[in-house]
């Protein structure tokens, strides 16, 4: 079960990345250069059991995508933060429409900072991407 998660996580991911901030993500080989992000995404999505989807950025990343979503110039800090909810939002609704049940889709957040960090912490990630765009 949790394979087949992951791997139409991955799907998910990969598709909403593409067609809405225009970035291709490939899987990240090795180990990851570093597990600070300045900003960390999540929703929570619930049925048989509890999943915390989150993802953490780097801020430059979070700027590219809020540009390529919003294009118009220099996105502000309340752009950026709408357009990482709105990413999380499309992951969890795009991945548990293939999940089959009854699941319910969380209010996405944002943390950034010494939030982010905090949010993250303890947690190992499932899977890792090295995003180019």
């Amino acid at each position: 079960m949790q394979e087949a998660l992951i791997g139409r996580l991955k799907e998910v991911l990969s598709d909403v990345m593409e067609k809405m901030f225009y970035m291709v993500p490939d899987d990240l080989e090795g180990e990851s250069p570093s597990r600070d992000g300045e900003y960390l995404a999540e929703i929570s999505i619930e049925g048989k059991r509890r999943i915390t989807l989150q993802f953490l950025l780097p801020e430059s990343l979070a700027k590219q995508m809020a540009s390529n979503f919003l294009p118009g110039g220099e996105p502000s800090e309340e752009m950026v933060q709408d357009v990482l909810r709105e990413m999380a939002n499309m992951v969890g609704g795009n991945l548990i429409s293939g999940m089959g049940g009854d699941w319910r889709l969380g209010l996405p957040q944002v943390h950034q900072g010494v939030e982010a960090y905090g949010a993250g912490l303890g947690r190992e990630p499932v899977c890792e991407f090295d995003v180019e765009g």
